[in-house]
């Protein structure tokens, strides 16, 4: 490849013909052979990336086994496991969409927000407390504020804004809550 840094041990070990890869600390991009643009600080960051592009993980096993591509991941194992079939995906906290396997378009802000989403699409979880925590296979969810729908395991389209707002809401779909404890302690519907 061409244009590639190095910095680490096994960083980039793998490298064949991929380009414009910036590596640094401990086996960083380590399984890269074709992948292109991507960048990767931190021990272990994008060390399973083999073929993605234009993928950013800063931070320890920041995007550590992730395949997909045009994705973000910035914390401690933040967007760790994302297969090749994720993509465009951006999660920024320590922990944040930890378990995401197979989806696209997801945007976790804080610590574990969809940190156990594993197929889940098109969701935002903004907030500490786990926003949107404990979802494993929705689509279309928003969450803004501490604990929002934390404990949500299912459920699509569901809008919440502020401090533990639907945070019991386990599968329901189709709610709109706004304002502190607003259907705190509603389990579904």
């Amino acid at each position: 490849g061409n244009e590639n840094v190095a910095l680490g041990r096994r960083s980039q070990a793998a490298n064949t013909t991929g380009n414009a890869n910036t590596a640094a600390g401990f086996t960083a991009l380590e399984s890269n052979t074709t992948g292109s643009e991507n960048t990767g600080f931190g021990v272990r960051a994008l060390r399973g990336n083999s073929d993605g592009f234009g993928n950013l993980a800063l931070g320890y096993e920041a995007m550590r086994e992730a395949q997909g591509s045009r994705q973000i991941g910035i914390g401690i194992n933040a967007l760790a496991v994302a297969t090749a079939s994720s993509f465009t995906n951006y999660a920024i906290g320590n922990e944040a969409m930890l378990n995401l396997t197979d989806g696209g378009n997801n945007l976790a802000f804080g610590e574990f927000a969809l940190g156990s989403a594993t197929t889940a699409g098109d969701n935002v979880a903004i907030g500490q407390g786990g926003a949107l925590g404990q979802i494993t296979g929705a689509i279309g969810n928003v969450g803004v504020g501490t604990a929002v729908m934390a404990e949500k395991t299912s459920g699509d389209f569901n809008t919440g804004l502020g401090q533990g707002v639907l945070r019991l809401n386990i599968g329901g779909a189709r709610n709109t809550a706004v304002g502190a404890g607003s259907m705190e302690n509603g389990t579904a519907g």
